[in-house]
């Protein structure tokens, strides 16, 4: 028997706002289905909430879509869809074949929508982790809408949705900055211009570019599932920490006066060799002694010395190793996800990683003399492991509760905390994203993108440090592209250099000209990102198109940049800004260009 769904507060619809209504659409795991439409009812602020309740959704349901009538459009129509990733939809005729949109990751739980309607955001605030945003477009019609797949992720508490309408100017910019306004005046995030007041670990990075230099990693073809100290692969050096002194005296005489430094693959085993085992330090990259001495070195330098550590992935090698503390699935098996460096890629519950290791490794790490922004791999780009272990349950949104305590154990110890992606979750205690797009996210393929908007750095720029791209290049780096560069003026970010250069897979003979001309390559960047280093304190606020291929964006202390990403010149305030160029005009008054 089917089982019928109770949707709270839904009684009247306000005429105000015109009547809007949502589509509820339930398809049972027998692939029937059964369809209600409800009224949506806002308030005089303008919102409205829909709420089903856990214990409504029987264990019968395969998934929920949800449509609302302002998100849907026809050719011709003026407006947009907007995803948290910033891909703009139009509202265009097409050529050839459209696959849709349909991302079950989203960095922020929220999506707009300009229609002939209005202007709407909608909020996902109860199973933000088991939803997946859609765009589809069917003959003349698009629409957009959101699914709760309660089969890859079982109800683990009541589906929450607000809908906000916004005055009819409104664009993707008012909607970013309403999420922003929740964000921190609900949620209680800090800018990152109050926060670095008491840690100045933060304040130097925000005018550090970071370089990650990859130590000791294990390889082997094919790789190894299960490891053992017998059959372990050797670690093979990229760089030793002799090789890492040599990169520091370089930086310093290019002119390099400030940079973060991040050692990855410093701890046993390498890169990825034996999660959650960190000690004792590799000896093959130098030993404890000469890490202790190489940190000390950087500091006196004037350089923030930190590593790469992590909280998510466990290998069966590690000499701590207890099956118990991996995140199980809803049968009791072990979840894992590919065969990395250290053999199979175990999922570890974020519980028991945060009660068993949060502050021992945290500890022992700074004992070694690491201070600055900690990276921990991988938290920030998934969404947290769903652990059924009847020992440690822990569902999505107690796991993001976790990853805020162990960043804020990073901030005690280090003074700052980093993560890899932009998902915003954890964002309450993180302090910087290593990327916010991973350029295969983008569903560039569908045919359905038309243009990528920095709708998540309005919300966070000033917040959360970050570099737009998963890509290493930045102005000045080898192999940046031109386009790379005029999106870091557009979006904001800090530069970051990975992995090179590789001084121990070097002749010998060739190792001081390598280390001399990545110094050269930082000095560039370094170079570059001083111009706008301090504008990552402050809230992008606008952002719009002047001409075809040439955007506006505005900081919230008045500076005005301009990127022509267009052929042709374009003027502004009676300033020629070059094609593929930028000009940056300042509040009092100075003008500043990418040369």
């Amino acid at each position: 028997m089917k089982f019928f769904l109770f949707i709270s507060a839904f009684a009247l619809v306000s005429v105000a706002f015109g009547g809007e209504t949502a589509e509820i659409t339930t398809t049972f795991f027998d692939d029937t289905t059964e369809s209600k439409e409800i009224l949506l009812d806002f308030d005089e602020n303008g919102k409205a909430t829909l709420e089903i309740a856990k214990s409504a959704i029987g264990k019968n349901v395969k998934y929920i879509d949800i449509i609302p009538s302002f998100s849907q459009a026809k050719v011709g129509d003026d407006g947009f869809f907007i995803s948290s990733f910033g891909e703009l939809t139009k509202f265009i005729p097409r050529k050839g074949k459209t696959t849709g949109i349909s991302h079950d990751v989203n960095l922020m739980p929220i999506h707009g929508s300009k229609t002939p309607s209005g202007a709407f955001l909608t909020h996902i605030r109860g199973m933000r982790f088991a939803y997946l945003y859609k765009v589809e477009k069917i003959g003349d019609s698009y629409m957009n809408y959101v699914r709760f797949d309660f089969d890859k992720n079982p109800p683990y508490e009541d589906v929450k949705i607000d809908f906000v309408k916004f005055p009819e100017t409104a664009g993707y910019v008012e909607m970013a900055k309403y999420y922003r306004s929740l964000r921190i005046n609900k949620d209680g995030l800090k800018p990152i211009a109050e926060k670095m007041k008491k840690r100045p670990e933060l304040a130097y990075a925000v005018e550090a570019p970071e370089i990650r230099i990859l130590l000791g990693i294990k390889r082997s073809r094919p790789r190894i599932e299960e490891q053992i100290p017998e059959n372990e692969p050797p670690v093979v050096v990229y760089n030793s920490l002799d090789d890492v002194a040599l990169i520091l005296d370089e930086l310093k005489n290019a002119g390099v006066k400030k940079a973060e430094i991040c050692l990855v693959g410093w701890n046993k085993g390498g890169h990825d060799g034996r999660y959650p085992q960190i000690l004792p330090i590799e000896e093959k990259i130098g030993g404890e002694t000469k890490l202790r001495e190489l940190i000390k070195k950087g500091q006196s330098m004037g350089y923030q010395m930190t590593c790469h550590a992590n909280a998510t992935d466990g290998y069966s090698i590690a000499d701590c190793w207890n099956s118990e503390f991996v995140a199980k699935d809803r049968i009791g098996n072990f979840k894992w996800h590919t065969i990395g460096h250290g053999g199979r890629m175990y999922d570890l519950c974020l519980k028991r990683w945060y009660k068993l290791f949060s502050e021992e490794h945290f500890k022992a790490i700074s004992d070694i003399g690491f201070r600055g922004l900690h990276y921990i791999d991988v938290v920030s780009s998934i969404y947290p492991y769903q652990c059924f272990d009847k020992r440690h349950p822990m569902t999505p949104s107690a796991g993001a509760k976790y990853a805020r305590k162990i960043f804020g154990d990073s901030n005690k110890y280090f003074g700052g905390s980093y993560s890899e992606g932009g998902i915003d979750y954890a964002f309450e205690t993180l302090d910087a994203c290593l990327w916010v797009y991973v350029e295969h996210w983008f569903a560039w393929s569908s045919g359905l993108v038309d243009e990528r908007i920095p709708f998540w750095q309005i919300v966070y720029n000033g917040i959360v440090l970050s570099t737009p791209w998963n890509r290493c290049s930045f102005p000045g780096y080898p192999g940046g592209k031109w386009e790379t560069e005029l999106g870091f003026f557009e979006f904001g970010g800090r530069p970051r250099c990975e992995y090179a250069p590789r001084l121990s897979q070097t002749p010998p003979e060739k190792r001081l000209e390598s280390a001399k001309a990545f110094a050269k390559s930082i000095k560039r960047i370094c170079d570059k990102f001083d111009k706008i280093a301090q504008l990552q304190l402050e809230f992008l606020d606008d952002r719009r198109e002047l001409a075809p291929k040439v955007v506006y964006t505005k900081r919230s202390g008045g500076t005005e940049i301009v990127c022509n990403y267009s052929e042709k010149p374009y003027s502004y305030k009676d300033r020629e800004v070059k094609p593929r160029e930028y000009l940056i005009f300042r509040p009092d008054g100075t003008i500043t260009d990418m040369r």
